[in-house]
């Protein structure tokens, strides 16, 4: 069970939170009882939210959904996920938590910039949620463009953005996707 993280993705219809949460723990819950013949899993939430198995440590997943997209990963270490559909940012947003790394990073990307600021706050978002603080101000304002300690991994699918953060040192040697509802999988080893 060392070094890996699957991701599966989903089509959804729902723009409802509480739903899109409940169908990701069944899709975790029936992917572990498939890959491990774990069924005995008990799901906590960490004082500042963040989602775990109370009695299997060695199994760690996050989840993350947007408009008409929901992903979860699970991994062997702490990992966080974050899924977002690329629409423009408020230039607000950009001005107050993009460091200036970040800022001159947008300034040299030349394709599609609103891509670009996308992916720069899933980095974001997947960080907070990998180190277990939550979303929060403080947490926004870390600089995603000079970290040497977590490493960011950035997808395309279906007009989203999806980024996964794991601590350097717990760099998975595999990385797998699989749409939910076609099984089909994408290696990015």
């Amino acid at each position: 069970m060392n070094n890996y993280i699957d991701i599966v993705y989903w089509r959804t219809n729902e723009n409802n939170d509480e739903y899109n949460s409940k169908e990701a723990i069944n899709i975790i819950k029936k992917y572990i009882m498939k890959r491990w013949g774990i069924d005995d899993l008990e799901i906590v939430r960490s004082e500042n939210g963040k989602p775990y198995f109370k009695n299997v440590n060695k199994i760690k997943f996050n989840i993350s959904h947007t408009e008409g997209l929901s992903v979860v990963a699970i991994g062997s270490y702490e990992i966080g996920i974050d899924v977002e559909k690329i629409k423009p940012i408020s230039r607000k947003i950009v001005d107050k938590y993009y460091s200036k790394g970040e800022r001159k990073e947008l300034c040299e990307y030349k394709n599609n910039k609103i891509v670009k600021e996308i992916e720069i706050w899933t980095r974001k978002e997947s960080y907070c949620k990998c180190i277990g603080r939550g979303i929060t101000k403080e947490s926004l304002f870390w600089d995603s463009s000079e970290t040497k300690e977590y490493i960011l991994k950035s997808f395309y699918i279906l007009d989203c953005v999806i980024t996964v953060c794991v601590k350097v040192g717990d760099y998975c040697y595999h990385i797998s996707m699989a749409e939910k509802e076609t099984n089909e999988k994408k290696d990015y080893s």
